[in-house]
């Protein structure tokens, strides 16, 4: 059973999901715990148009070699970010990771007082004491001392004040000797160029289907290995294209639609229906049949059946929307209908 205990984590990677973990999220479970774990990482980090390239193996380099920058990470949701940091995080301090990183979320006061109290407060401190067995960052002032940089974590940093975003600035720059920074967000466009100028850049980009597709397989292996309450676990083909189509890149989505349908519904397979039918979406059978109506219908009649069908199921317009978009791109249509078809959805959406 050794060999089934090792999944790729939540953005990749080899994480053993021990049996006590069973009523954490699968998103936790699933979190790889260094950098050789985040899956597909060679494809999905590489740095803004205006930095030059940097691959995975360069960024370990950084670890390796204590020369860690300040750093933006940036890209679709589930892509990998906060779990490639925090395995930094990890591999650089080890059991003292709790005294040597700040962590701040969505959750947390994002405004210019929190950043010159919490974070400067945290950033003009060095760190007295460290165990040499882990870390490699060290300071500028002493760099054959102990390691003593800190780490500081901004996540979601795109929904920071531009107020708060100039007040950082100022603390990058006073206390580089003390701390490296690393800023995570959706949208870049949304940090002032202040900041990009200061960090290293990486785009995340969304998980190939083959990478999620056998992330899915193995998290399945493991629940029924563990024999948690999913342990009679299985998932049709059907229902792996489901999964992997609503996941469309993100490992956080897909763990949880995965996590959903299995405990919604325990020990039954878990197929393409129950995947939309948990998830309180429009089922293919349903999308087809009302693009048919679409298509070859008249205005008055394509009115009623829609909205009869919207009534009954009660499907959000959005939900409809993506799933008319995915029905357009499998069919063969002609390029100017196409065209005029997703313009459309995009101006209902």
């Amino acid at each position: 059973m050794d060999e089934n205990r090792n999944p790729q984590g939540a953005a990749g990677g080899a994480s053993v999901a021990p049996a006590e973990d069973g009523d954490l999220p699968w998103v936790e479970r699933y979190r790889p715990k260094s950098l050789s774990d985040i899956l597909s990482h060679d494809d999905i980090i590489q740095t803004s148009k205006s930095s030059p390239t940097v691959d995975s193996k360069d960024f370990q380099r950084y670890v390796d070699k204590g020369q860690l920058p300040h750093l933006l990470f940036h890209g679709p949701p589930g892509t990998g970010k906060t779990s490639t940091i925090l395995a930094v995080a990890r591999q650089l301090y080890g059991p003292q990771q709790a005294s040597h990183v700040l962590e701040l979320n969505a959750s947390d006061d994002r405004g210019i007082g929190s950043v010159r109290e919490l974070v400067k407060t945290f950033a003009e401190t060095t760190s007295a004491s460290f165990s040499l067995d882990y870390g490699v960052l060290r300071s500028a002032a002493a760099p054959s001392g102990p390691p003593k940089l800190k780490l500081i974590i901004l996540d979601e940093a795109d929904q920071m004040t531009s107020a708060a975003q100039n007040a950082l600035r100022r603390i990058m720059e006073t206390y580089a000797r003390n701390v490296r920074f690393c800023l995570i967000c959706n949208f870049v466009n949304k940090i002032t160029p202040a900041i990009q100028s200061r960090c290293t850049s990486m785009r995340f980009t969304p998980l190939k289907p083959e990478a999620l597709r056998r992330k899915a397989e193995e998290a399945a292996k493991l629940e029924r290995a563990l024999g948690l309450r999913y342990r009679s676990m299985t998932v049709t083909e059907d229902g792996y294209e489901a999964l992997l189509r609503i996941a469309n890149g993100d490992m956080r989505r897909l763990l949880n639609c995965m996590q959903a349908a299995s405990m919604a519904h325990p020990g039954e397979a878990v197929d393409g229906e129950l995947v939309h039918r948990v998830l309180g979406l429009p089922q293919p059978s349903e999308v087809k049949s009302i693009m048919q109506i679409l298509l070859e219908k008249d205005l008055s009649t394509c009115s009623s059946e829609f909205h009869g069908l919207v009534t009954r199921r009660g499907y959000s317009v959005r939900d409809w929307v993506g799933a008319l978009h995915n029905q357009l791109q499998s069919m063969k249509l002609p390029v100017p209908v196409a065209l005029t078809l997703v313009t459309r959805l995009a101006d209902i959406e």
